[in-house]
């Protein structure tokens, strides 16, 4: 049946299906029959007619439209219809993105269209003779107007049914002319498309905004085409889920982006009724369809607002030989009427033929508004071609013939880029990119994503963030803005040169692949190296075996069992003084003739043949005794006492039944024996190769077997040759002599370096200001939450914050994000913090406290948390070098509340309660274990089974950690300095302070120290007093002559420096308790806080999480990294050196954070040390970042003594050096950050890397009354070192602008005066992130201006540094020494 119009359709509808449902309202629930709709649009039809005649003619002027700003919905569906009745097409102009934009938009389709009729719109541009209607007169024509009388057609196919408005190269979006014929061809064909999978009965969903016109009035059209009911909703994407299933939506049409935000959880989320999708307006992944078809008719669809439904796909695959990606196949409809264009040429529809696709015929728009008239938007040549005399659209779509009626898309010829499902205009957005203050010149490029190059003002008087901020905005979230000192030009024409930004990303894309690739063949070579130990193995197995069967060749059958007891051998007596594994153990017996690997192969080899399964049984036996109780070994001794009278396949049964019988009964180490195997020769390659080359070169016959061995068996690992190259030519001597803006000063025999400013950086007024004015409602009374030391800003001002929320470092954000968990039983995460910018935006990312769930969290390891004391964590060695922290407190100290705060404390945190187990042998083999295992996923085939077993078999033998009950644990008595003749301080030493001097006391009193915890308190005066004790003499003096110290300590292996803070926290709260309650009977009533998750066992399903499926885990800080395999490569020849930075440049530096670019020390600190990385190596402008991150995002794990800071790698590629700008670089690292889009390291990357570890002080957290004191760390003493890195840097806060900045290593191929050109660099980029933060990365490298008065300046800072070398050393020393 023809028909003359989509009006005469719907009348038709309203015909044959009176009653069936055609539209719902998701707001109000209202619904509306065809019938309904029909005499609806009548009554509207009534009220517009005698206003829309004489409307204009197709052929010359285009007929003036009816606007449309009403919300979609009934109503708004009965006046389109009224409209096209009329003959009149519409323009709606509904839900825009913006206010702004929905604005503009009003005043262009006012000025370009002139509508007749303008029906719930408005704006000042309206045509005179324009007549408005409003809502209300809408609602009352429908519910009590007459029907207008039925006549003839007043429009034809050809007719225009709409215009809508698409992005195109022009100025601005274009507007496209929609004629009746182009909805007619689609209502004709979505019956061959939908193949049945539609009909009457189903529900369209119609939620696009009228903006994209193209896709709204296609949604419609699929309902129309089934006669179904369309349904319209708000374009809020996340909530179209909860409302396909209130609704029972069957037919969803989206874009593929859109479908996947709407559906996180993928198909397995959606809505029951939900059962046919088709998707338009970018391209559908194969691997997001794949899953999609198997719960849904899913179908592609080529369309645009140019030309509707044309080309298809059901989402069958087809992969590309020439790259050997998956792409979708498309069908054309039956009658399309299309063509490839190539060069000009109409290509026949022949395989392999590839070009622009043109098209005509029905589907096909009849051109777009300009100057008035409808015709090409631009040069005809460009948008028509002509072929055998008729008209063809070039739609700019590549395609490609695989068969005589399939094609693949090969996509765009023009400049338009999609953004959200739809194309946008580039010149636009740069111009609104132009638009904003401080923005000097942009430029967009179009792809998979937007990519904005900005330029900046160099003199800006708002803050740079806010620019950012607001770019991003205009870009979308998920476009990147990069900031350039300068844009690429074209020679000739002067204009921004596009190619050379698109070669820019290309080049970064390619870069990351390199790396990628030179990555993978390192882990290949180093992965073969170690196997190739295997046969020596083998080889030491067979030769020990025949001396000890005399030479007798028989005896080499018994190899297979020798094969299965070494592991077992290698288990048991690595529990004992015979086998060291660790280097903690005693390895002095082995240094002149034979090392551990070759003691364990030779002992199995020579051991007889009949005693094989005895000592396996055995081994078994001795390990079940160490790990559980002895009354569990006694049947396995017993097997192994009777096996050697028995024949070889009983013993062989009893090795086995010994291992079933273990595994029968559940206990802690259920999977320890048939796990020993797979952990043995994982690591067996690494411990032998270490080992024997270690003893190979002790001397002359042993380093000819190494040769001999590396000639016919080894591959040797591969040696390090990436050091970076970098030549001084003078520059150091230049700085030393400067009489510049920074000056550089050597001493402590040139392994120190002093830097400061010759004077004081003032950062520029204006901008302070404008920062300031931004965030200071943010800080408003107003804007707190709860009452009194709750109120949100309350506590941001408590962690060491500014209400402004942008100076916070990771330490203060941990400490805020555990205060509101506490005092306002909210819960935010770490990160969120970080990423607040304001108190509301905190508020709202604040949750409702809930308790943990233990089954739901921890799954399988539920039971053994609950049961059992001991658990499996990835630490250091137990014990390992303290930890320690020191407060000093301006009032006295009740000793006996505080001894009864330190018992609280203990019992509050388990690893305060653990104790070393005989385990700890293992743990340096089982953590190269785990390192190889890392390695030998990285370079080999995935296998989920495999991957699960070898997980199990890691954790099964990782060493456990015991953990005392609370009420078990032996009691930590606080240690009080003895009083001496009535004194406490050595009178020698008078002249030093007292805080220089409280080291040294402590240093003598932890003697022994106590692990893994300790707790010191130490009263401080001069002279002598009266008393029992220090505590008592210090009491009888004025307080204002005594000064009164805390000291904790606890061992590395459980301390991660935050740790600090959540000892502090808990012990200064139960000793303010206490000491207000005196011991009384309330003291012991006190509750704690509610129920949280147990450190250990948060710690324990880290571990086994890693294991299972390290550097693929959806919560990047649960990703492990184990590095005791990385000095196989990477390790080289180092120095070190000591930086002082005066003051001066260290207040710069947290100014410059504060009021340029919004962020907190530790940050800026990073930007610094990158920009000078990039400025001295400009050659590399890619770069990889490794920080020694706090990974606290979790509940709870804020307050946490545990290890749970890991490296995290961020690569940092400025793109092109020459015109990338401090504010990038920033930009780059504090993305990353923010997103959390981290990683672990994988094996052997960190040799490749910058290190740095920033430890922030307690400088403001802690409570009024107390002062953190931070002990500095010893000068270096030589100058060469072992580097791990390309550069590792240590920074301590000490006071709130003194840090003592370290370079632990650097690469000592760029020779011994590079820190001398990195420590200038470093404080020139700290002065112009002060002053120009937009300033080039790399600047001006040329030689520093000198003086004739340099060399006496050089020799007084000279004498200036030694001061604060004899100052540091005392600080250190306490007065100890001279």
């Amino acid at each position: 049946m023809d028909f003359q119009g989509l009006h005469c359709y719907i009348d038709h509808l309203a015909v044959v299906q009176p009653d069936v449902p055609a539209s719902l309202e998701a707001r109000t629930g209202a619904s509306w029959s065809y019938q309904q709709l029909h005499r609806a649009s009548l009554r509207v039809a009534a009220l517009l007619a005698p206003l829309l005649a004489e409307n204009g003619d197709i052929k010359g002027r285009p007929p003036r439209p009816a606007a449309l700003g009403l919300p979609r919905g009934n109503a708004w569906y009965a006046c389109c219809y009224a409209c096209w009745r009329l003959g009149v097409p519409v323009v709606a102009n509904d839900e825009m993105p913006d206010k702004a934009s929905q604005a503009q938009r009003a005043e262009r389709l006012a000025k370009e269209l002139r509508p007749r009729v303008a029906i719930g719109f408005a704006t000042k541009s309206m045509p005179n003779d324009c007549v408005s209607f409003s809502m209300e007169h809408i609602l009352a024509a429908i519910e009590t107007g007459t029907e207008a009388s039925k006549s003839g057609p007043l429009t034809g196919p050809d007719s225009v049914l709409l215009y809508t408005y698409t992005g195109g190269t022009t100025k601005h979006s274009k507007c496209v002319v929609v004629s009746h014929a182009m909805a007619l061809w689609e209502l004709q064909n979505y019956h061959i498309v939908m193949q049945g999978h539609v009909s009457s009965a189903d529900r369209v969903l119609q939620f696009t905004s009228a903006y994209w016109g193209a896709a709204a009035f296609g949604q419609i059209d699929i309902a129309l085409a089934f006669g179904a009911c369309v349904v319209f909703s708000d374009p809020e994407a996340e909530k179209l889920a909860p409302l396909i299933a209130k609704h029972e939506i069957s037919v969803l049409g989206t874009v593929p982006s859109l479908l996947r935000a709407t559906y996180p959880g993928g198909p397995e989320s959606k809505a029951p009724s939900l059962k046919v999708i088709l998707t338009w307006g970018e391209a559908l992944s194969v691997k997001v369809s794949k899953p999609w078809r198997k719960v849904c008719f899913l179908v592609d669809l080529l369309i645009a607002s140019e030309y509707w439904l044309a080309l298809y796909s059901h989402c069958d695959v087809y992969r590309d030989p020439a790259t050997g990606r998956e792409k979708h196949l498309l069908i054309p409809l039956p009658k399309l009427q299309m063509h490839l264009l190539n060069d000009g040429l109409v290509l026949p529809n022949a395989p392999g033929n590839e070009g622009e696709m043109i098209l005509t015929g029905a589907t096909v728009s009849p051109g777009y508004i300009t100057d008035g008239f409808i015709g090409p938007s631009e040069s005809t040549e460009h948008s028509d071609y002509v072929h055998q005399g008729v008209r063809y659209l070039r739609t700019r779509d590549k395609l490609r013939w695989v068969s005589a009626k399939r094609l693949v898309y090969c996509g765009r010829t023009g400049s338009l880029a999609k953004k959200g499902g739809q194309f946008v205009d580039l010149e636009e957005l740069s111009e609104r990119l132009q638009a904003l203050p401080g923005m000097l010149s942009c430029a967009i490029l179009g792809g998979e994503r937007l990519e904005a190059f900005c330029t900046l003002e160099e003199e800006l008087t708002i803050p740079l963030q806010r620019v950012q901020k607001e770019a991003q905005k205009i870009c979308g979230p998920t476009a990147r803005v990069h900031f350039r000192t300068q844009l690429p030009r074209h020679p000739v024409t002067g204009k921004v040169d596009r190619l050379q930004l698109q070669a820019q990303l290309d080049t970064l894309l390619q870069r990351e692949l390199t790396y990628e690739e030179q990555k993978r063949w390192i882990q290949r070579q180093m992965l073969r190296a170690y196997c190739s130990w295997y046969p020596v193995a083998l080889l030491y197995l067979v030769w020990a075996t025949l001396v000890g069967g005399f030479l007798d060749l028989k005896s080499l059958w018994s190899i297979p069992l020798r094969l299965l007891l070494l592991p077992y051998m290698w288990g048991a007596l690595a529990y004992t003084p015979l086998l060291p594994l660790s280097s903690k153990r005693e390895r002095a017996a082995y240094e002149s003739c034979i090392c551990p690997p070759e003691l364990l192969l030779i002992l199995v080899g020579v051991l007889p043949s009949f005693l094989l399964c005895t000592a396996q049984v055995w081994a078994c036996a001795l390990l079940v005794c160490v790990r559980r109780e002895r009354v569990a070994a006694l049947p396995m001794l017993a097997v192994g006492v009777v096996s050697p009278f028995l024949p070889l396949a009983t013993q062989l049964s009893l090795c086995g039944g010994c291992i079933i019988w273990d595994l029968m009964f559940p206990h802690d180490d259920r999977f320890l024996l048939p796990s020993l195997p797979l952990c043995f020769y994982l690591v067996l390659p690494k411990w032998l190769g270490d080992e024997l080359t270690w003893h190979l070169e002790k001397n002359f016959l042993r380093r000819r077997l190494k040769d001999l061995l590396i000639r016919f068996f080894i591959i040797p690992k591969i040696p390090w040759a990436a050091s970076w190259a970098w030549e001084d030519h003078g520059r150091s001597f230049s700085i030393l002599d400067s009489v510049g803006p920074v000056r550089v000063a050597k001493g402590n025999s040139g392994l120190s370096l002093a830097v400061e400013f010759s004077e004081e950086i003032q950062v520029p007024c204006a901008r302070r200001a404008a920062d300031v004015d931004e965030h200071a409602s943010s800080a408003s009374p107003s804007t707190a939450v709860g009452d009194g030391h709750g109120t949100l800003a309350t506590l941001v001002a408590r962690a060491g914050g500014d209400p402004s929320m942008l100076c916070l470092d990771s330490l203060q954000a941990t400490v805020l994000a555990e205060l509101i968990r506490k005092e306002l039983h909210q819960s935010i995460s770490v990160a969120d913090v970080l990423r607040s910018q304001s108190l509301q935006e905190m508020q709202q990312r604040c949750e409702p406290c809930e308790e943990v769930n233990y089954e739901e969290e921890h799954g399988d390891l539920a039971s053994h948390i609950k049961k059992c004391e001991t658990f499996r964590v990835f630490l250091l060695q137990f014990p390992r070098h303290p930890v320690d922290w020191c407060l000093r407190v301006d009032a006295p100290i009740d000793l006996h509340a505080f001894q009864r705060a330190v018992d609280r404390c203990v019992a509050q945190h388990s690893a305060l309660r653990t104790s070393e187990t005989p385990d700890e042998a293992l743990r340096d083999t089982m953590d190269k274990a785990a390192a190889l295992w890392q390695l030998w996923r990285a370079v080999g085939r995935r296998s989920d089974c495999w991957e699960r077993v070898m997980a199990s078999a890691l954790f099964a033998l990782w060493p456990r950690t015991r953990v005392a009950r609370s009420e078990e644990a032996p009691r930590l008595e606080v240690r009080v300095p003895p009083l001496v003749d009535g004194r406490v301080r050595d009178p020698r030493w008078d002249w030093a302070s007292h805080d220089q001097y409280i080291h040294s006391v402590f240093d003598d009193l932890l003697k022994p120290r106590r692990w893994p915890f300790d707790v010191a308190v130490a009263p401080l005066f001069h002279g002598t007093a009266a008393g029992h004790s220090a505590i008592e003499a210090a009491l009888s003096k004025p307080a204002s002559e005594v000064a009164w110290y805390i000291y904790c300590s606890i061992t590395h292996a459980y301390s991660d420096g935050l740790s600090g803070q959540a000892l502090f926290a808990d012990l200064l709260r139960f000793y303010h308790e206490e000491r207000e309650t005196q011991g009384g009977p309330s003291s012991a009533a006190k509750e704690e806080l509610g129920p949280t998750p147990e450190p250990l066992a948060l710690l324990q399903r880290r571990l086994w999480r890693s294991l299972c499926k390290p550097g693929n885990l959806p919560e990047p800080n649960d990703d492990l990294y184990h590095e005791s395999i990385c000095d196989d490569w990477g390790r080289r020849a180092g120095q070190s050196r000591r930086i002082y930075f005066h003051p001066n440049v260290t207040r710069t530096l947290r100014l410059a954070a504060r009021h340029c670019f919004g962020c907190s020390v530790d940050l800026a600190w990073l930007t610094a040390i990158m920009c000078t990385m990039f400025r001295l190596f400009p050659q590399q402008p890619r770069m990889l970042l490794i920080l020694k991150a706090s990974c606290r995002d979790g509940p709870g794990q804020g307050q946490m003594v545990g290890f749970l800071s890991e490296a995290r790698l961020i690569a940092v590629d400025a793109g092109d050096l020459a015109t990338a700008n401090i504010w990038e670089v920033h930009k780059l690292i504090d993305s990353a950050r923010l997103a959390r889009d981290w990683r672990a390291p994988e094996p052997f990357e960190f040799g490749l890397c910058v290190y740095v570890n920033i430890v922030s002080a307690m400088v403001d957290s802690l409570p009024p009354g107390y002062r953190h004191l931070v002990r500095e760390a010893a000068p270096p003493s030589r100058w060469y070192s072992t580097a791990y890195s390309h550069l590792n840097l240590r920074i301590d806060q000490l006071q709130l602008d003194d840090w003592d900045f370290r370079i632990f290593h650097h690469d000592s191929a760029w020779g011994w005066d590079w820190p001398t050109n990195f420590a200038h660099d470093l404080a020139d980029t700290v002065r112009r992130m002060a002053l120009t933060p937009t300033a080039p990365v790399v600047g001006d490298l040329g030689p520093v201006e000198r003086s004739g008065a340099a060399e006496t300046g050089s020799s007084k800072r000279s004498a200036e540094i030694e001061t604060v070398e004899r100052a540091a050393k005392l600080r250190r020393r306490g007065g100890n020494e001279g």
